[in-house]
């Protein structure tokens, strides 16, 4: 029996890409990556070799998927309200608007991840983002704002999408599955009816590494949020420290 379509609801840092490897490692549960908006050329030209966009919206379901027709994809909220917009036009049908209707009227599910603690998830998104490596470059309280307020509108649009949307979906946080993969590996077999090899877990190590500042960057942060007119710690953080 085909596996259902996976969707991976996903949010910078919290583990989309090391998740996508595990799905990747059964070749029968979909061909698990990022979706490509139309303006990252650099994805969907540079990287998967589309003349352009068009092109690759017309090939997305093949893309995906494995040869038993099982998909697995993965957005940002950025990127799957772009692909929202877009299929709910009724101007458009196109391959966006096929794989919206393949989502609809077969078994598929959103796999939501993210991370009980979104000040350690803002500072290694702003980090990534502004192109800090570890060690070197030392970050600003502006930029850790902005990772951080970005990421809560993440949150809040797959928030309210899975609020009022007509998926199943299921929440995975990332400090659990990644503290013990081999478990997280044995659970998704489980639930999906899948064979993911338990040899794969030592290939799939999680690989997050602290900035040498990274201490001195959570001071920052939190403070930061402390004192930001009309927006009070304890509202901002309830489930982030």
């Amino acid at each position: 029996m085909k596996p259902r379509n996976l969707i991976l609801a996903a949010t910078p840092r919290s583990g989309s890409y090391l998740f996508c490897d595990i799905i990747n490692q059964t070749g029968v549960a979909g061909n698990a990556f990022e979706f490509a908006c139309s303006g990252d050329v650099k994805l969907w030209m540079h990287e998967l070799k589309f003349p352009n966009y068009d092109a690759y919206k017309a090939a997305i379901i093949s893309l995906y998927s494995t040869t038993n027709d099982a998909l697995a994809i993965k957005f940002m909220w950025f990127q799957f309200s772009e692909f929202l917009a877009h299929v709910r036009s009724s101007n458009n049908d196109d391959g966006l608007a096929g794989l919206w209707q393949k989502l609809l009227e077969e078994e598929s599910e959103f796999i939501h991840l993210r991370r009980t603690d979104r000040i350690d998830q803002a500072i290694s998104w702003a980090i990534a983002y502004n192109g800090s490596t570890v060690g070197s470059k030392k970050l600003g309280s502006s930029e850790l704002l902005g990772a951080f307020d970005f990421l809560e509108r993440e949150y809040q649009g797959w928030e309210n999408f899975f609020r009022d949307g007509p998926f199943r979906n299921r929440t995975i946080y990332y400090e659990e599955w990644t503290s013990d993969i081999q478990k997280t590996i044995s659970e998704i077999n489980s639930s999906y009816g899948l064979e993911i090899p338990l040899k794969a877990v030592e290939s799939l190590r999680s690989r997050n590494v602290r900035s040498d500042h990274h201490f001195e960057y959570r001071e920052m942060l939190l403070n930061a949020l402390s004192i930001r007119p009309s927006r009070g710690i304890g509202s901002e953080l309830s489930e982030r420290v």
